[in-house]
């Protein structure tokens, strides 16, 4: 069946536009969607600035504005991935035959001038969350690429970025120049704003529901369920104390398959608490109407409902990854949950949100805040941006179709997908314009490890010194006896790459890497390389432990050390990372520990060698067993006392010590056999 194509022109013929059109690229609009809704307020005001201005889609869904030209092109594909790459090469050979003035796109893909980034870091998420095989595929190849291809030091599109957390993570993956991206404020329509009506509106509104002022109307709004975390609101409402969950009804505000969720509150016995209204467009009055906004999402790279809510005088109660949870901390109007999530938590701070009889306070405060801040100037800084980015394109023909990207090209998107490098200063400046894994297999130090297919050196560059492990493919012959174990084979740097991303984005203090490169797409012979700086001044608690005997350390040090080893691994582990060599040599502490009285809060522990770290959505349980009895094992010979055990416990499961042990006594067992098992067989 061949694609359909087609054009929709309401723009009115009586005006004349001298000038090339702004072209604006969307892969599908539908009326609820956040992106969509951002990507038409900026259309609209650059066509009442005098630009014209054509969108170029897939499909459209709802009202179409008169003032906007709008082309519409239907892939016929089997897959997401493989809609968007007949989409682009569309949109390439249109932007081909008729050039625009400037290309804004709201979708990563090759040839843009501007892009709005309203989306996460793909190639961060895919690391997280996908081992090496799902990097092999398709959808990751040709997603990558698209995102490279805005984000690469080579690239020149203009970046309107929206959070800071994901501003750090593009820049850690891609090396993006900084004088590429332009930061944003928030979007809040002015139509959420409570107004002196807002007393009649939420009355009204309450009686069509059936409620009453006892009752107690919890909102969750956004499409896209189970990214916003609708499950955990619903279990949430399940655990609260029966007479609170009596009065209490979950509204759930979006479009999206909500099956599962009716599934799961049939499940948990709350089916007539939970009410799904759908996509609406009335959401402002079902705002000041609310009692209070829950949005506990596992990944929200903005959260403008967030901001919504606060313009409304709505409290809220929101999980620490959405990236404008901030805001609900400086106006003190709600409560953010801190990472990693844990549902109890959630649960109790719901319950005690709904229990507090000064729970409009908090509304009053986030609405006093909306009105003092600039909450609402995003469309004009992003229409400033294009502008600016379509004046250089007209005065110095500079575009990021100029920049070596074939927009229509499917090989140079295969050549993109077999390598990845990142460097940082100073192997930047010293390997520019050659191959960084040529000269990353030329350097040479002191060796510290060299086996068939890996080496590690300790290397001096300018005065400072780094560590480089260069790995060559290990065979296949390897990865089918490491799978015959059942184990995850280690293919080359990437591991322990994605590891230092992960424990950067956590708070976890590790090595700085400064330089990464893989090529290749067999992974039997993958060559990649990690360079990191060293880490100077720091002793492993192997080392530290092995003195104890003479010179034992005080109270204070000795209780720091254990609680702040446990919060690193419960946080390692809370993130789907296991270290599979999670030994106290492998724990590197800073000088400062030496300087008395002890400060805990100076005490700065680096986890290193992570080469055979495995990262995944959820931890599993034997890995993290493994973790703990492979520290018990690397403390029975440093005077590990039964305090010892019990504080890292407590610091460990963050429960009281009674309750850990009604709960969980037989798992805490299980790691010590398996410590003692260790032993015995290294004794041996």
């Amino acid at each position: 069946m061949k694609n359909q194509t087609s054009e929709i022109n309401h723009q009115p013929s009586t005006i004349d536009h001298p000038a090339p059109p702004l072209a604006f690229c969307l892969y599908k609009y539908f009326p609820h969607g956040g992106l969509q809704r951002d990507m038409l307020r900026i259309a609209l005001a650059c066509r009442a600035r005098g630009h014209a201005v054509e969108i170029y889609t897939s499909s459209w869904a709802g009202a179409r504005p008169e003032s906007l030209r709008i082309h519409i092109h239907q892939p016929r594909a089997l897959t997401n991935h493989g809609g968007m790459r007949q989409y682009h090469a569309w949109l390439a050979g249109r932007l081909r035959e008729n050039p625009p003035a400037c290309v804004v796109g709201f979708n990563k893909m090759p040839g843009l001038d501007v892009y709005y980034a309203a989306d996460g870091c793909y190639q961060a998420k895919a690391s997280e969350q996908h081992g090496p095989l799902y990097r092999l595929g398709p959808r990751y190849r040709l997603y990558q690429a698209f995102e490279k291809a805005v984000f690469g030091p080579g690239a020149q599109t203009q970046v309107l970025m929206l959070s800071p957390i994901q501003e750090s993570l593009y820049v850690r993956c891609y090396g993006t120049p900084p004088q590429r991206i332009h930061r944003l404020p928030p979007n809040v329509a002015r139509d959420r704003i409570a107004g002196p009506d807002a007393p009649e509106i939420r009355r009204a509104f309450r009686q069509t529901l059936g409620l009453g002022e006892q009752d107690k109307l919890v909102l969750q709004v956004g499409s896209g369920f189970r990214t916003k975390g609708l499950d955990r609101s619903i279990r949430a409402l399940a655990g609260l104390p029966q007479a609170l969950v009596a009065k209490t009804r979950l509204y759930v505000v979006g479009d999206d398959n909500r099956r599962p969720y009716l599934r799961l509150a049939r499940r948990l016995g709350v089916t007539d608490r939970v009410v799904f209204l759908g996509p609406r467009d009335d959401v402002a009055h079902i705002l000041v109407a609310a009692d209070l906004l829950v949005h506990p999402a596992y990944h929200e790279n903005t959260g403008t409902v967030l901001l919504e809510a606060l313009a409304a005088g709505l409290p809220v109660v929101a999980s620490g990854v959405c990236g404008y949870a901030h805001y609900i901390e400086e106006a003190q109007a709600g409560w953010v949950l801190p990472e990693p999530f844990e549902q109890d938590r959630f649960t109790r701070g719901l319950q005690a949100a709904l229990e507090r009889r000064d729970l409009s306070d908090f509304g009053r405060r986030g609405a006093d805040f909306a009105r003092r801040e600039d909450l609402y100037g995003m469309v004009d800084a992003a229409v400033a941006v294009i502008e600016k980015t379509t004046q250089a394109i007209a005065e110095c023909g500079l575009r990021s179709a100029d920049s070596g990207c074939d927009t229509n090209s499917t090989s140079a998107i295969h050549t993109t997908e077999l390598t990845h490098v990142w460097l940082a200063e100073p192997f930047r400046t010293l390997w520019q314009g050659q191959d960084p894994f040529e000269r990353a297999d030329a350097l040479e130090g002191e060796v510290f490890r060299r086996m068939a297919a890996r080496r590690t050196i300790r290397i001096s560059v300018q005065g400072g010194y780094y560590f480089a492990k260069i790995h060559h493919g290990i065979g296949w012959r390897e990865i089918l006896k490491e799978l015959l174990h059942l184990k995850r084979p280690v293919l080359g740097a990437q591991n322990e790459w994605r590891a230092l991303e992960l424990l950067s984005q956590i708070g976890v203090p590790t090595m700085t890497p400064v330089a990464y490169g893989q090529r290749g797409r067999n992974p039997a012979r993958m060559w990649s390389f990690l360079i990191t700086e060293e880490l100077t001044g720091t002793t492993s608690l192997e080392d530290l432990g092995a003195t104890w005997a003479a010179q034992p350390p005080s109270f204070r040090l000795r209780k720091a050390l254990t609680e702040q080893l446990a919060s690193i691994v419960r946080r390692m582990h809370a993130h789907g990372l296991n270290h599979r060599d999670c030994y106290l040599c492998h724990f590197h502490l800073d000088a400062g520990w030496a300087r008395e009285p002890v400060d805990p809060d100076r005490l700065r522990l680096h986890v290193i060698d992570l080469h055979r770290a495995q990262i995944r959505r959820r931890t599993p349980r034997r890995w993290i067993v493994k973790d703990l009895a492979g520290l018990y094992f690397s403390a029975l010979g440093v005077g590990l006392t039964r305090t010892d055990r019990l504080r890292f416990i407590r610091a460990y499961e963050q429960k009281p010590l009674r309750e850990t042990v009604r709960q969980h006594r037989r798992f805490w067992r299980h790691v010590e056999r398996v410590a003692f098992a260790l032993h015995r067989r290294l004794s041996t």
